[in-house]
């Protein structure tokens, strides 16, 4: 369990160091940028979404399909569940119109892959399960985020719609795809994809872009506005978290009886991914470091609350579910 465990921490200290020095060394990132004209962001996003369609499994796909109707609707859970909570802390005022942009994004975005199979695996869940669903909210996510994002948040665009399109086709869809044919093309690439060393790259690859983004915003918002916005999205966030973990842990429990299925679904409905929203957020903000900061500071605070709330979460999770192994 330790060994599985340790990548959250790892992903978390990574992007805790990323932060600390872009508020302290924001020219690094800055000269980064412009020896490379930008493209070493967009290199590192191709990197990300290579390496997970090197790890895709179609075995998991096929057994969440099996059931197509009740796979549907649990997908569509996983992305309006969160939009519900929005609208009511929006109504209630418990999320600033300030904000509220910035939370319409985060629940659309999918699931966690990595978190959450670690997670369920941790607790007992069924990691089958959490893998299938997982893969396919993160599929599917490009498409959501590119047209419903479109329709209900008013992100202000500094790119045209044609040109996020092409960028995601080609960063996002296009690596995917490649990399999942090489990896079914040759089985010493689906052994060497599952290696640690394939999944900690990732995590440095988003660690470094958090890096380089904050870098610009320091660079040009200046340190204070940056931590003053750190701390006004806090306790909006804290409450969107626990609101995703209580409808989750309901919701899962009208979908199955069953104790490891049930896992493998709350941690699925209570997670969402940073791996996934960074990326397409930098390239919907194409240029605006402005925006992009302030957009962005919701999403790396629920990361970090889902990351701890999950963790404090396994050993009840894990001793609820190795009970009822017991008493059959």
């Amino acid at each position: 369990m330790m060994r599985v465990f340790t990548n959250g921490q790892v992903y978390a200290i990574l992007l805790v160091i990323s932060f600390v020095l872009a508020s302290q060394k924001p020219e690094w990132g800055i000269h980064l940028k412009l020896m490379s004209s930008g493209l070493l962001t967009d290199g590192l996003i191709v990197l990300i979404f290579l390496i997970q369609g090197l790890r895709l499994k179609t075995a998991s796909l096929r057994e969440v399909w099996s059931k197509p109707a009740s796979g549907i609707a649990f997908q569509l859970s996983i992305l309006l569940v969160p939009i519900c909570w929005v609208i009511l802390g929006s109504m209630l005022d418990l999320i600033k119109e300030e904000v509220e942009n910035s939370f319409l994004y985060i629940a659309i975005l999918p699931t966690t892959i990595s978190t959450c199979i670690v997670y369920t695996h941790a607790a007992g869940g069924d990691s089958d399960y959490s893998l299938g669903h997982a893969t396919i909210s993160n599929l599917l996510a490009p498409i959501v985020i590119t047209f419903l994002g479109s329709q209900i948040i008013d992100i202000g665009m500094v790119t045209s719609f044609g040109f996020v399109i092409t960028k995601i086709l080609w960063c996002v869809l296009l690596p995917s795809l490649l990399g999942w044919l090489i990896s079914r093309s040759s089985a010493s690439v689906r052994l060497l994809a599952i290696h640690d060393f394939f999944t900690m790259l990732p995590l440095f690859s988003i660690s470094f872009i958090v890096f380089l983004t904050f870098c610009e915003g320091f660079h040009t918002l200046g340190t204070e506005v940056v931590w003053k916005s750190l701390k006004f999205t806090f306790l909006p966030c804290l409450g969107f978290v626990i609101a995703l973990h209580v409808s989750g842990w309901f919701l899962s429990g009208m979908w199955s009886r069953e104790r490891n299925i049930r896992i493998s679904q709350f941690f699925c409905l209570s997670q969402k991914s940073l791996a996934m929203g960074m990326p397409l957020a930098i390239m919907l903000f194409a240029g605006s470091s402005a925006s992009l900061i302030k957009f962005l500071m919701p999403l790396f605070w629920v990361h970090f609350v889902q990351l701890l709330t999950g963790a404090m979460l396994l050993g009840y999770l894990s001793r609820w579910v190795h009970k009822e192994a017991i008493t059959q």
